[in-house]
């Protein structure tokens, strides 16, 4: 196989994973230039009966014209996806997905089946082929019209001997590789984020050692070039499993030694094989000296961090191996592959941002998200642009391209002069279909050559508008599957409703004041709408929703409650939260009630407590006063002039005093979450106050004070 034609195969297997479908690539005569993608066992079938490549041949012969994505039927009621790839007027390519049959048609496709073969085997086989509506048909032909057309500019490029020469994309995507940012600033990053006491990274060795090559840690400590083998130690253990683990309170086991003769002494550590082509290559592992490590930190980031790790180090070993554009397709490949294993779509953003300014070293990148219908916050990802400027950016591409005007069809990548600065900056559409879905804009300042890097970048904006399309569908249709549950409870059980409204609206306002995100509270949210229906009924629904742990932690905490003898597990704090605020609510408010609580920590009642009693004084206080949008202005102008409250730090005020939390203000003013926790600790200090609920009611005391004077 050709060198550009094994480029093909991971770009095949990220898309084939993403899709849920079999992909497999031939040449004009039916051969297949990739090893297929995906499981199909009725392929599998034809594979027995047939010769795919005289049929994949004797239907290049009929539709050999074809210039998209066309559905044909390969037999009776069952369809396949055909689509071509033109590299030049001379080469095609054709991508062969697995097969569909259309909805409701499956009764009838047995019938005509068992008048040839009535085996029953045959019969399993046809019921293994996924059903497709008409719409999701027109989405599948979308997608891998996509698809087709990244690998289509991808072997365009590669068949042209002028790239490889002196272009500015191979040396820039040269630094992406190597040097835009090293392995050690990345841990140190991490382990700053993380508050983790130590990370590092271990290579294997040629003699099948594993070696510490990267360590970030206290500064007077070092474990590089520390050795271990398989099945070894904490680290050579999942070396051996091929996965992830999380070891907890490890101060007992012996295994700890490795650590503690250098000097660390962990609480907790986690670790992860590092796995490229089906081999290990390395063992991502880390640490913390005073806090437990979480399993919700271990399952999500530590996972999307070892596949970044690997990409790294992939990257470092190609140097010197594969020609500078071998560099660029592989470096897409493995930025899709990261970017589809993504459920959180602002995971996705931040790659793209990162990638785009690290790969043009230019002052800034920028991307915004289309608000969801009826919305008017929109997500803004920077690296570069801050305050103002965020602001002043978002509102003009907003206008340009989100607005009904119809400029939002302007899908190509385009060169403008933002009202607000005066270098220009590159914009490119993120969409779906004919939808703009977002927007990249990477600033100009002294980079020429943008249609040497625009298809590249097009292409990761492509992927990414298909990703939160795909991510959107996704959470609608289980949105709806939570609403529809939770409306039948409001029928069925009308006292039961009431009191669960009350319960989510509590529990929302006490989980934003805790910090946490949407994607973070959502869950736990649906978990206190659905926690009365039966567990059975909510699998066969919410397969592997997360909202179900919760669910299920909330039951064994109900019974531990009944029983403490019954388990002495540990349980997340976030199912805990759920079940103080369920017992909150059935003791008619009672936060005495609280206490005689055995089965949730005392850190969290205490916590609640004290929200709880906050929640209710401010309450009180509010409630003096006007809560108009002029009520609040005065408000804020009641502040005395010697205390200097910014115009930036008012209108922050006037969020806080408003209920927003920080990541609402951050949103609502588009800066960033950091910058809106330094105007609130600024605010705070110049007010001589501690938090929120002190902040609120000092503001409230200048304007009573205001009003007695004026009285006098």
């Amino acid at each position: 196989m050709e060198k550009k034609e094994k480029n093909l195969q991971t770009l095949q297997d990220a898309f084939s994973n993403f899709l849920g479908i079999q992909i497999v690539i031939s040449n004009e005569q039916g051969e297949e230039v990739t090893r297929r993608s995906g499981d199909s066992r009725f392929v599998d079938f034809l594979l027995d009966q047939k010769d795919l490549v005289e049929e994949r041949k004797r239907i290049i012969g009929q539709f050999h014209n074809i210039s998209s994505p066309i559905i044909y039927d390969f037999q009776p009621g069952i369809k396949t996806f055909v689509a071509p790839i033109a590299v030049n007027t001379s080469q095609k390519y054709y991508l062969w997905t697995s097969f569909v049959i259309d909805e409701g048609t499956r009764k009838f496709i047995h019938q005509v089946f068992e008048q040839n073969d009535p085996s029953k085997d045959l019969k399993s086989v046809i019921d293994e082929v996924p059903e497709v509506t008409d719409e999701e048909k027109n989405q599948m032909l979308e997608r891998i019209g996509s698809l087709c057309q990244m690998i289509a500019k991808h072997f365009e490029a590669d068949t042209n001997d002028s790239i490889h020469s002196s272009s500015l994309i191979q040396e820039t995507l040269k630094d992406v590789a190597t040097k835009h940012l090293s392995m050690t600033t990345l841990l140190r990053r991490v382990k700053e984020k993380g508050k983790l006491g130590f990370i590092g990274v271990a290579e294997r060795t040629k003699t099948d050692y594993f070696s510490i090559q990267f360590f970030c840690g206290p500064d007077e400590v070092s474990i590089e070039n520390k050795k271990f083998s398989t099945g070894e130690g904490f680290l050579g253990e999942v070396v051996a499993l091929g996965k992830g683990k999380l070891w907890k309170d490890v101060s007992k086991d012996p295994r700890v030694a490795f650590f503690m003769a250098n000097g660390l002494k962990p609480v907790s550590i986690v670790a992860y094989p590092l796995i490229h082509d089906d081999h290990t290559i390395g063992v991502l592992f880390a640490g913390s000296f005073e806090r437990e490590i979480k399993q919700n930190e271990f399952q999500s980031f530590g996972e999307w961090l070892a596949q970044l790790v690997t990409i790294h180090l992939q990257k470092q070993h190609l140097e010197g191996k594969l020609n500078q554009y071998d560099l660029q397709i592989s470096t897409f490949n493995d930025i899709l592959q990261l970017m589809t294993t993504m459920k959180d779509v602002k995971r996705v953003l931040f790659v793209l941002v990162d990638i785009s300014i690290n790969l043009t070293n230019t002052p800034f990148s920028f991307v915004i998200l289309k608000p969801n219908h009826g919305k008017s916050q929109a997500t803004v990802i920077s690296r570069g642009l801050h305050g103002d400027e965020i602001q002043q950016m978002g509102s003009e591409l907003a206008q340009r391209y989100f607005h009904s005007d119809g400029q939002s069809k302007q899908l190509s990548p385009t060169l403008i002069k933002p009202s607000h600065r005066e270098d220009q900056a590159f914009i490119i559409p993120i969409h779906y279909q004919d939808e703009v879905l977002g927007c990249l804009a990477i600033g100009a300042e002294g980079f020429e050559k943008w249609d040497e890097i625009s298809h590249f970048l097009s292409n990761l904006a492509m992927a990414t508008g298909v990703i939160i399309s795909k991510n959107t569908e996704e959470a609608d249709k289980t949105d709806k599957v939570i609403q529809s549950l939770y409306l039948s409870i409001s029928q069925h059980q009308p006292v039961e409703f009431a009191s669960i409204q009350e319960e989510q609206q509590l529990l929302k306002d006490f989980l934003i004041w805790k910090g946490y995100s949407y994607n973070e509270l959502q869950p736990v949210i649906d978990a206190a709408k659905l926690k009365s229906i039966e567990e059975t009924i909510l699998h066969e629904v919410l397969t592997r929703h997360p909202t179900l742990g919760f669910i299920h932690e909330f039951k064994r905490l109900q019974s531990l409650e009944a029983n403490p003898e019954l388990d002495d597990a540990k349980f997340r704090e976030e199912s805990q939260f759920l079940y103080l605020v369920w017992s909150y609510i059935k003791s008619n408010r009672d936060v005495k009630k609280l206490d005689s609580i055995r089965a949730v920590q005392n850190q969290w009642k205490s916590e609640f407590k004290m929200y709880v009693s906050k929640q209710d004084a401010l309450e009180v206080t509010i409630e003096l006063s006007s809560s108009s949008q002029e009520g609040r202005k005065n408000l804020i102008d009641s502040i005395p002039k010697d205390i200097s409250i910014s115009k930036r730090e008012k209108e922050v005020l006037n969020l806080v005093i408003q209920g927003y939390s920080n990541k609402e203000i951050a949103s609502e003013l588009f800066i960033s979450d950091h910058t809106v926790k330094n105007h609130v600790t600024n605010i705070f200090h110049k007010l001589n106050v501690t938090d929120r609920a002190q902040a609120i009611a000092k503001v409230y005391q200048h304007s009573a004070t205001n009003r007695e004077t004026l009285v006098k």
